[in-house]
């Protein structure tokens, strides 16, 4: 029984440890968006910072659950241990709750993912430092131009100029090249004609980059939905073993007196 109680606080001490890492970087990612107002998708805000805020508390909780959790179990303490189990508890039915509202409304998620690439695209592109910065580095990463097209940037405000009065001409940005490219083709190649203009996908990207998220979640999805279901079950395990440790210590305590 003494080497089954071991294993047990060990295991616990571990997932606690994995809690507290996980609410850590809730707490970091939230803080960041609600610091930065750019972030915002400007069609949705009070929507955007009510799901912010509710993961923001949840990351905090997870961060107290896991400090009430190690504890509770080095001491053996059952209060703690209890303590431990409703906190978590109320964890995983905020997220599973999340999960089944996330699954229920996927096509309106897709909708407003989708407006918010495409507002950066036509219209915060250029204007907005960051997003800009932003918007280049997930372009270069992964290898994709616009939102679902690199003529997408001809709807940008920004990025359109003329050159002479009769010739209307659009920027793709430099971020759009391909990296084999020279840097004399890639500025040739980024500047198009707003009509009857084509882009050359020697040069650019041809594939937009909301469509190349979308297929790499889906080439991937057995690979997130093993993830969540590894955290939900370690989640399961942990509820499991603070009631076994909250039993054992009970009874530890009865044989005492």
């Amino acid at each position: 029984m003494g080497f089954c109680n071991s294993i047990i606080k060990c295991l616990l001490i571990v997932f606690n440890i994995l809690f507290g890492i996980w609410g850590l970087i809730g707490c970091a990612f939230s803080i960041w968006l609600l610091s930065d107002p750019q972030f915002v998708v400007s069609q949705d805000r009070t929507n955007f910072i009510i799901s912010v805020v509710i993961i923001l508390v949840t990351s905090v909780v997870l961060v107290l659950v896991a400090f009430i959790g190690v504890y509770g179990t080095i001491h053996s303490n059952q209060c703690l241990l209890v303590t431990f189990f409703s906190l978590l508890l109320m964890v995983c039915v905020v997220e599973w709750s999340a999960a089944i509202w996330a699954y229920a409304n996927a096509d309106s998620l897709e909708d407003q993912i989708h407006n918010a690439v495409k507002m950066t695209v036509e219209r915060e592109y250029g204007d907005d430092t960051n997003r800009t910065k932003i918007f280049d580095t997930f372009q270069t990463k992964l290898q994709c131009c616009g939102a679902d097209k690199p003529t997408d940037w001809v709807g940008n405000k920004q990025l359109s100029f003329a050159i002479t009065s009769r010739t209307d001409f659009y920027k793709i940005p430099e971020s759009c090249c391909r990296p084999e490219v020279t840097s004399a083709e890639c500025l040739k190649a980024t500047v198009v004609p707003r009509i009857r203009g084509s882009v050359d996908y020697n040069v650019i990207y041809d594939r937009g980059c909301y469509d190349l998220v979308v297929s790499t979640i889906n080439d991937n999805q057995y690979i997130i939905l093993g993830v969540i279901a590894a955290i939900l079950f370690i989640q399961l395990l942990a509820l499991v073993f603070s009631l076994v440790l909250a039993y054992m210590s009970t009874k530890a305590n009865r044989y005492k007196a």
